[in-house]
């Protein structure tokens, strides 16, 4: 663990730790001189952490049970507690917390006129930065759960911080009471208190002691050897049940500088959307421009169409633009049946050229005269030829080459006419 001052505060006397080293101050002096004293020995180690331990007679732990409530009405609840806190004093701390489906708030307000007041304004004073201020009886409950783990049952802890011996009686997270202990018959009064309460406490009750010169006769006691345990883990702690609202000079210097750079940040953000918005500025005068001219030319066009038949004129337009959409060249498609016939060796008959619900074409040719090959195959090698040249055409046979069957030869003179085929292709 890194080194820190741990400064205890009791009724009687002010205890400062360093390691294994501590000094005592008696109250007598006066707070002022006592308060100077300290301050010194702080100063010469200021980057040193400062942890404030608190423990005194005064129960400053309140605990509230609290009505099922919506988030924001847990919300406005707290702004009320704040406001009544700081109307009573600079310096309060609180936390929520849940135990058997209930919800409470724990909360630890120190009035203007209380004792603790004056050491927390000198603290606020001091360079070495605060790490926690913690209220023992109330750490005692988390140390309780090392040697302690059930939930269920009630516990006390036993404890001496200084001169003065103290037990605190938790109920898990619960605290419920720290009072200075006078003896076993003191304990059991406080215990048959609470027991108007809490009717099954006797009988879920353990007790952990750490004072080994204190003998007690209840049952469930488990008694520790070393009673610096307990200051050794509070001084292991960083950080508190509770948290009070307290910054010394050098956490405040820092609070200044985390606000400076997210004022920077702030303007370097504006700036960005300065820059941002200038830009869609232009942009939005470029568009003003073009709309502009845009208008102009519809007065224009007003002018012109003045006097004029309109829906004549819509029904010429959206007739025109229909005969666009159906205006297709057929040049391509020439030049693709051109390359097929030209690798079969066909003549060309004739081309008409339909234009309907779709594109389509009727063509005619005269077949090869070749007597020794087979007509059918000949003809197949066609179709397959232009189904690949057309893949997304329906090619439909209006006139097959062959009278007598599929296997027909050419069996006529030269001087006849080649047999003729008549092909429509559709959906171009």
């Amino acid at each position: 663990m890194r080194e820190k001052f741990i400064l205890l505060l009791t009724d009687d006397e002010i205890i400062l730790y360093k390691g294994a080293k501590n000094h005592t101050y008696g109250l007598a002096e006066g707070i002022e001189s006592l308060q100077s004293e300290l301050k010194n020995v702080l100063s010469l180690s200021p980057k040193v952490p400062l942890c404030l331990l608190i423990d005194r007679n005064h129960q400053d732990i309140r605990e509230e049970q609290l009505p099922a409530l919506m988030l924001w009405d847990r919300l406005r609840l707290l702004s009320h507690k704040r406001e009544e806190w700081t109307s009573q004093g600079e310096f309060h701390g609180y936390h929520f917390f849940k135990q058997g489906g209930q919800s409470f708030l724990q909360w630890v307000n120190i009035t203007q006129n209380d004792p603790l007041t004056p050491w927390f304004l000198w603290i606020k004073s001091l360079s070495n930065p605060l790490e926690g201020a913690l209220f023992v009886s109330l750490e005692a409950g988390r140390f309780l759960k090392k040697y302690c783990p059930s939930t269920d049952n009630y516990h006390v802890i036993i404890y001496k911080t200084s001169q003065r011996i103290r037990y605190a009686i938790f109920k898990d997270k619960r605290f419920l009471l720290c009072r200075p202990f006078s003896g076993e018959e003191d304990l059991r009064t406080s215990l048959h208190f609470l027991s108007r309460l809490y009717p099954d406490i006797h009988e879920k009750l353990q007790v952990l002691n750490l004072i080994k010169e204190i003998s007690l006769t209840l049952p469930h006691i488990i008694t520790l050897p070393d009673p610096s345990t307990f200051i050794n883990f509070l001084s292991h702690q960083t950080r508190g049940t509770l948290s009070l609202n307290i910054k010394t000079s050098s956490q405040n210097q820092w609070i200044g500088r985390v606000i400076k750079f997210i004022f920077i940040c702030s303007l370097l953000l504006t700036g960005i959307f300065v820059h941002q918005s200038l830009e869609y500025k232009q942009e939005t005068d470029i568009l003003c421009s073009k709309m502009g001219e845009l208008k102009r030319q519809i007065q224009r066009r007003k002018v012109l169409l003045k006097n004029k038949n309109v829906l004549l004129l819509q029904s010429a337009l959206a007739h025109y633009h229909y005969l666009q959409s159906q205006l297709q060249l057929p040049f391509k498609t020439l030049e693709i049946l051109g390359s097929v016939l030209d690798k079969h060796r066909l003549r060309l008959q004739s081309l008409i050229w339909l234009s309907e619900k779709s594109f389509d074409m009727e063509i005619s040719f005269f077949m090869p005269g070749d007597k020794n090959g087979s007509l059918a195959d000949a003809f197949n090698d066609l179709l397959f030829s232009l189904a690949k040249a057309f893949p997304k055409s329906q090619i439909q046979v209006i006139e097959a080459p062959f009278k007598s069957g599929p296997h027909e030869t050419y069996e006529y003179p030269s001087s006849l006419c080649p047999p003729v085929a008549h092909l429509r292709i559709g959906g171009l």
